[in-house]
């Protein structure tokens, strides 16, 4: 309705309105003030994507928060979520880089992926304690018994973190751009490690992984820009599409026995990846000479690019080269 008015500085809904429509206001980036009247009950998906917008006002008529309905409104510093609200949808507050707090009501019964990434300065994650699906623990959004880490408030000047022993999901996008971090410690009761999980955590230069892990998600730990070496345990089985993908000073990464599906471009632009290892007893895959193959040899999955060689020969043995195999190989 009102998407690119590019002037627009402030916007009061009147009570006769009951439904925001999506993008309503999307890319308003002069709009700093929205007072929306009691009788809305919904609002669309990117409604207030207003990288000015510092004050909204949300009636407790409003029953859902939509998909991506603040993102990169990155002068927000504070909202009230209404007792009203049952769902927060998908990236709801990401990028909303100057909000360091948040209450969620006892009425959320439904919070979506990456709801706070990039929310940089987000220091506390407070959930009412009558709420019977989520709770807070030192500022950090868990579900309600314990097992799922949903949300790390990355604003914390925390530089190391140990998930608790409680936890056996870690959920996607729950560290994503978390820069202050060095080292974390995944517990040996996590299972599953979501996609994005700790994905642009640019100052990570230790990850340990639990031996109960058996999948890394999708771009599970992609940019991790200092982190030098990784070790895969036994347990893990999966290994998603660009899990490592850009982690540019990985230098060495060793892959455990169990490993039987590593997705497409997991390795993808490590420009300094000299060593791909892989345990002796897996039956899927091979390492011959740092490079990564099929246990068969018919399949060269991934070439170290790190190598400084000027010269390479494919082995006789190889029917097929795998997605990327070479890519950003500068040497």
């Amino acid at each position: 309705a009102f998407s690119y008015c590019t002037h627009l500085t402030s916007v009061t809904i009147g009570d006769s309105v009951v439904t925001i429509g999506k993008s309503a206001f999307y890319w308003c980036i002069d709009l700093t003030n929205v007072i929306i009247g009691d009788s809305v009950t919904h609002i669309g998906d990117e409604a207030f994507k207003c990288s000015a917008l510092t004050s909204i006002t949300i009636p407790d008529s409003v029953t859902s928060i939509g998909d991506k309905m603040f993102q990169g409104c990155a002068k927000l510093k504070s909202i009230t979520i209404p007792d009203s609200v049952t769902s927060i949808g998908n990236a709801a507050f990401s990028g909303c880089s100057n909000l360091t707090s948040i209450t969620i009501p006892d009425s959320v019964t439904s919070i979506d992926d990456g709801v706070f990434a990039s929310c940089y300065k987000l220091t506390s994650i407070v959930v009412d304690e009558n709420n019977t699906a989520y709770q807070s623990i030192n500022g950090h959004l868990y579900s309600k018994d314990g097992t799922v880490l949903l949300a790390y408030a990355i604003g914390k000047k925390d530089t190391s973190f140990v998930i608790p022993n409680s936890v056996t999901i870690i959920g996607n996008y729950a560290f994503a751009s978390c820069s202050n971090l060095t080292s974390i410690v995944i517990g040996s009761s996590v299972t599953n490690i979501g996609d994005y999980a700790l994905a642009y955590c640019s100052n990570l230069t230790s990850i340990v992984i639990g031996s109960s892990v058996t999948n890394i998600g999708d771009y599970a730990f992609a940019y991790p820009s200092k982190l030098m070496s990784i070790t895969i345990p036994d347990s893990v089985t999966h290994i998603g599409d660009y899990a490592f993908a850009h982690s540019s000073n990985l230098t060495s990464i060793t892959i455990g026995d169990s490993v039987a599906n590593i997705g497409d471009y997991a390795f993808y632009n490590c420009s300094n990846l000299t060593n791909i290892v892989v345990d002796v007893n897996n039956t899927t895959y091979k390492s011959i000479n740092g490079n990564l193959y099929s246990e068969d040899e018919t399949v060269l999955v991934a070439y170290a690019i790190g190598k400084t060689d000027t010269s390479f020969s494919i082995p006789d043995s190889v029917t097929s080269i795998g997605d990327a195999a070479f890519r950003a190989c500068k040497s």
